[in-house]
C-alpha cells in the first residue's frame, strides 16, 4: 500500500518560529516526497516526530485540522493526531472547509489501495468527526471563505479535542445565600462543550469579525502568558460587543469561548465559561448589589487560581451593571448605582491581574455604559444587521440543513455560493436560477437581524409551505396511525386497513419532501409577513406613544362635570 512513513512528516513547535504569528503549541505538520511505500504502523510521540526536507514559511496560512474525539477512546491525543495526518495526506485534493463525520462512514470509504485499512479502522474506532477548515486570515469576508487544497502537500495544523460529556456536560449554577433567599449568581460551563459545538461556523458576518476577535483572544492570552510588563504594554483583555438585539453579539462571545477550548487545548488543560446572571446582581435591598457583585467576582477568581485553567467571563447586557454614574446622581438612590458601578471597574481591575482570564461583554444601548468601562475595554465592535451577500449565506446553509434531513429534495443544479454567484454577474441561467430566486429574497431580506433570518425557514414550513400548495396539509403530519373505513352493500360503517404516517427510524420519509423552488415560494411568502408584523408592531409603538401623549388630556376631560353625568346617567 501507498502510505506516506511517519518519518516524512514534521512537527515544527511554534516557540522556534519567531516570526509565525502563532500563540498556540500545536505541531504544524509539513509531508515531503515520500521515500519508501512500506506500510508502517504508526504509534507516535512528540519526540518520535522528525523533521523532512519541506520548510515551513509563516506566510502559508495552514489548514486547521479539529479532530473531535470519540467519548469511548482510550487512546493518547498523540497517537489520534498521527493517524489524522496520515488519513487526510492520502485524500489528495479537497474542497475546504468541509467536515468528514464517522456517522456517515467517511472514514471507511476511502480507497482501500490509498488508506491503510487498519488507519481507517483506527479512526472509526476512536474519531467522531474531522473538520478541515482554513485559517481566519484567508477570508475576504466573514461569510463565504472557501477553496480547494490539497491535503498531501499543505502545512496542516491539528487540534485534538473531547467533548464534554456525562454529568460534567450541565451547567453548573454559582449560587450564594443572601438572608433568607438564594442567588444565582452565574452560570457556569465546562467546554469544548456539546451545546456550543458548530456555533462558530454557523455564526455569518459581514466583515473579519471572527478573525479579529480570535486574534485579539489569542493575543491578549499570550502576552499574559510571556508576563509582558504590563506597565509598558496596557491591556486588560476585555471585549465589548454591542449593536441592535439579535445579531448575534451572545452567541458569537459563546462560540469563541468554544473555539478558545478547542485552538489552545495544548496550552489550557481546561477551559470554562461563566455567564454573569446580571439582573439578580441587582439587588432590592440598599447597598446589597455591590455586595452581590463582589461575592459573584471572588467565586471566579476560585477558578483563576489553576494556571492551566482558561476562563472566559460573559457579562451580558453589561448595561445593567455599569449605567453611567452621571446620571445615577439624579436617580432618588443614587448612592446604590455608583456603588454598583464602581465595584464592577475595581473587580475587573483585580481580575486581570490573573492570565487566564477573559472578559466578554455585551450591550444593546451603549448610550448608558460607563465611560470608565468603555476605556477598560481593549476593543469595541460593532455588530450589526447582516447585508444581502451575508444573508443569502445563511439561508443558503439553512436549506442545506433541510436538504441533508430530507425535507426538502436536492436541487439537480445545487445551491451556488454568493461568490459563484456574483462571479456570474447575476445574469440568470439554467445552472443558476434557483440560486438566483434565493439572491433576491436575500436582497428583500435585508433589515431583519440574524436572530429573525435563521427562524424564516420554520415559519415558512409551518405556516406558508400549505398556502403554496395546499395538497401538501395531508402529508406533512409526521406521526400517528391513519384508519380508513371500509363499506360494504349492508351500508355498515366498518374498520377498514391502518397506514402509519410515522415513518420508522432510519428510513427517509419522501412524503415530507418538498422541492426547493416551491420552498422558496414559501419563503418569500414569510419575508413579507415579516416585515408586515414588523410594521405593526412599529405602528402599535407609535400609537401608544401618541396615547401616552394624549393621556392628560383624555383623563381632564374624564373628570370634567359634563362626563361625569353622562357615566352617571349610563350607569342608571
Amino acid at each position: 500500500m501507498d502510505t506516506i512513513p511517519s518519518s516524512e512528516w514534521t512537527a515544527v513547535d511554534t516557540d522556534d518560529l519567531e516570526t509565525a504569528d502563532r500563540s498556540t503549541d500545536e505541531r504544524i505538520f509539513t509531508c515531503g516526497p515520500p521515500d519508501s511505500t512500506e506500510d508502517v504502523d504508526v504509534s507516535i510521540s512528540t519526540e518520535n516526530i522528525l523533521s523532512s526536507t519541506t520548510a515551513y514559511s509563516p506566510s502559508d496560512h495552514p489548514i486547521h485540522v479539529e479532530v473531535c474525539v470519540s467519548q469511548f477512546s482510550v487512546e493518547t491525543f498523540a497517537v489520534i493526531e498521527a493517524r489524522v495526518v496520515e488519513f487526510l495526506r492520502s485524500l489528495g485534493p479537497r474542497h475546504v472547509p468541509t467536515t468528514l463525520n464517522n456517522c456517515e462512514n467517511h472514514f471507511t470509504l476511502i480507497n482501500p489501495e490509498i488508506l491503510n485499512q487498519k488507519t481507517g479502522d483506527f479512526l472509526q474506532r476512536c474519531v467522531t468527526s474531522i473538520s478541515i477548515l482554513l485559517d481566519e486570515a484567508d477570508g475576504e469576508n466573514g461569510y463565504d471563505a472557501s477553496r480547494s487544497v490539497d491535503l498531501r502537500t499543505v502545512p496542516l495544523l491539528v487540534h485534538v479535542y473531547q467533548l464534554v460529556s456525562g454529568d460534567e456536560a450541565f451547567p453548573i449554577h454559582e449560587t450564594f445565600e443572601v438572608g433568607s433567599e438564594t442567588v444565582n449568581g452565574g452560570t457556569v460551563w465546562l467546554l469544548p462543550s456539546m451545546e456550543m459545538h458548530g456555533l462558530w461556523e454557523s455564526l455569518i458576518f459581514d466583515s473579519d469579525i471572527k478573525l479579529s476577535l480570535l486574534g485579539y483572544a489569542q493575543t491578549a492570552l499570550l502576552f499574559a502568558d510571556r508576563q509582558v510588563c504590563t506597565s509598558i504594554i496596557a491591556w486588560n483583555r476585555v471585549v465589548l460587543l454591542y449593536g441592535p438585539p439579535g445579531t448575534g453579539k451572545t452567541s458569537l462571545c459563546r462560540a469563541l469561548a468554544n473555539k478558545l477550548a478547542i485552538r489552545m487545548a495544548d496550552r489550557y488543560t481546561s477551559t470554562k465559561l461563566i455567564e454573569l446572571n446580571t439582573m439578580n446582581l441587582m439587588s432590592k435591598w440598599f447597598s446589597e448589589s455591590a455586595r452581590l457583585v463582589a461575592r459573584m467576582f471572588d467565586a471566579v477568581k476560585e477558578y483563576l487560581e489553576a494556571p492551566d485553567h482558561l476562563v472566559c467571563l460573559l457579562v451580558d447586557e453589561v448595561e445593567s451593571l455599569t449605567a453611567v454614574r452621571n446620571s445615577a446622581m439624579s436617580g432618588c438612590e443614587p448612592s446604590d448605582a455608583i456603588r454598583v458601578v464602581n465595584a464592577v471597574l475595581t473587580q475587573i481591575d483585580q481580575i486581570k491581574r490573573y492570565p487566564n482570564v477573559l472578559v466578554l461583554a455585551t450591550s444593546n444601548v451603549t448610550g448608558v455604559i460607563d465611560p470608565a468601562f468603555l476605556d477598560r475595554a481593549d476593543i469595541r465592535l460593532y455588530i450589526g444587521p447582516p447585508s444581502a451577500p451575508a444573508i443569502y449565506t445563511i439561508y443558503r446553509s439553512c436549506l442545506t440543513e433541510l436538504v441533508r434531513v430530507r425535507l426538502l429534495e436536492p436541487d439537480n443544479e445545487g445551491l451556488l455560493s454568493y461568490r459563484a454567484v456574483a462571479a456570474m454577474q447575476l445574469s440568470e441561467n439554467k445552472m443558476n436560477s434557483v440560486s438566483l430566486e434565493l439572491w433576491r429574497l436575500s436582497e428583500r431580506s435585508v433589515g431583519l437581524n440574524g436572530r429573525t433570518l435563521r427562524k424564516i425557514p420554520l415559519l415558512a414550513h409551518a405556516f406558508h409551505l400549505t398556502k403554496v400548495n395546499p395538497g401538501l396539509r395531508s402529508s406533512m403530519s409526521f406521526s400517528g396511525r391513519l384508519h380508513l373505513p371500509m363499506c360494504h352493500s349492508t351500508s355498515t360503517l366498518q374498520s377498514g386497513p391502518v397506514y402509519s404516517i410515522h415513518t420508522p427510524v432510519g428510513q427517509p420519509d419522501t412524503r415530507s419532501t418538498v422541492s426547493l423552488p416551491m420552498f422558496l415560494q414559501a419563503l418569500r411568502l414569510t419575508i413579507e409577513s415579516q416585515f408586515s408584523e414588523l410594521k405593526s408592531l412599529d405602528l402599535a409603538s407609535s400609537e401608544v406613544g401618541r396615547l401616552r401623549s394624549l393621556r392628560p388630556r383624555i383623563e381632564r376631560h374624564n373628570n370634567s362635570p359634563a362626563e361625569i353625568r353622562l357615566d352617571a346617567s349610563g350607569d342608571r
